[in-house]
């Protein structure tokens, strides 16, 4: 998430926000705590010099904070929250999913709830976080969908760089932050906001990867025409066997070039791009489930999913999640004995 944000907004700095400012790591820890969850604090180097500006709503929390020093921030799994990071002074390295990556200014990170978690913050960073309840980005999906989900939400937490949808989402952030302290803003009025607020959440969900994407964004996609929708239940409901264009073609009675124009107008893919996201989508799905443990299931899982040459196969599962399978299975195994 590449974000070209350079200071906080002066709103969010106000007085009535500053929840505190301590040079005592038992106080820090403490004040820290109330916020966010219980967590090993540790100084590495430098001088404690902690702040900590905060503005908390029903579910959702904007805050902006800094320890002074280079710390070392261990809060393991956060439990009921996310909580979306942006650097905009020094940088931070997170470990979290087995995964080790850097946050700086322009790129920020997300925290899942269940996610073994310890970040380092270097000396003089300072980050705008915004801390979102468990159930709330549940609900937010639920109402997107029309359903309830059964898989918990999971972001990927090394968000991509360079995104616009990315960098307009925090400019939302920061907008509403501005509006909100102001003396007559038409956010004093509780429908108002908690509507802003809901917008908030939803635009997330539609602005950062997680394992709910492809569902979330075909859904809010216009009504598909018939011959496409009809090839995309047949795509959802056979993604295992052996699929050609042929096949779609003979199903939806269209001619392949009507086909093709269906699905890149409306989904922007073709039908085979569409396909391989489903096998994918499902394939990291069961690779994330502790039954799986090693190579051999990796194998027979790409199998039972329509994937006969294994070589290509991690090959485009690398494209689209940015790993190896076999990496997958390692950092989820690694989380997993973190958590314990």
């Amino acid at each position: 998430m590449n974000v070209a944000i350079k200071e906080p907004p002066k709103s969010l700095l106000q007085t009535q926000h500053e929840l505190f400012r301590s040079a005592d790591l038992d106080e820090t820890r403490s004040r820290v705590g109330e916020v966010y969850c219980d967590h090993k604090l540790e100084v590495n180097s430098g001088a404690l010099d902690a702040f900590h500006y905060h503005i908390p709503f029903d579910g959702i929390s904007f805050n902006y904070m800094g320890y002074g020093a280079e710390c070392l921030i261990e809060p393991g799994c956060l439990g009921d929250f996310y909580l979306l990071q942006l650097p905009l002074k020094g940088h931070a390295t997170i470990f979290a999913d087995g995964r080790e990556f850097e946050s700086h200014p322009g790129k920020a990170s997300i925290l899942n709830p269940n996610s073994y978690t310890k970040m380092i913050w270097s000396s003089g960073c300072e980050q705008l976080l915004v801390q979102i309840d468990k159930n709330k980005v549940d609900s937010s999906l639920a109402s997107c969908l029309g359903r309830q989900v059964g898989d918990e939400i999971a972001f990927n937490p090394n968000v991509t760089q360079n995104d616009d949808k990315q960098s307009a989402w925090w400019r939302h952030v920061i907008s509403f932050i501005r509006e909100y302290n102001q003396a007559h803003s038409f956010y004093n009025t509780q429908c108002v906001l908690n509507n802003e607020l809901d917008s908030i959440v939803k635009g997330l969900l539609f602005t950062l990867d997680h394992n709910h994407s492809e569902t979330l964004i075909t859904k809010d996609k216009v009504v598909l025409p018939k011959h496409v929708h009809k090839a995309t239940e047949h795509i959802r409901e056979n993604f295992s066997e052996t699929l050609s264009i042929h096949d779609l073609v003979t199903i939806t009675g269209v001619s392949e070039r009507c086909l093709f124009e269906g699905f890149k107008q409306n989904l922007k893919v073709t039908p085979m791009q569409f396909l391989m996201q489903i096998r994918l989508s499902n394939v990291r799905a069961e690779l994330l489930k502790d039954s799986c443990d090693h190579n051999a299931n990796i194998t027979q899982i790409a199998l039972d999913n329509g994937f006969t040459q294994l070589g290509r196969f991690s090959s485009y599962y690398k494209d689209m999640f940015g790993e190896l399978p076999s990496e997958t299975v390692k950092a989820r195994k690694m989380s997993t004995q973190l958590a314990r």
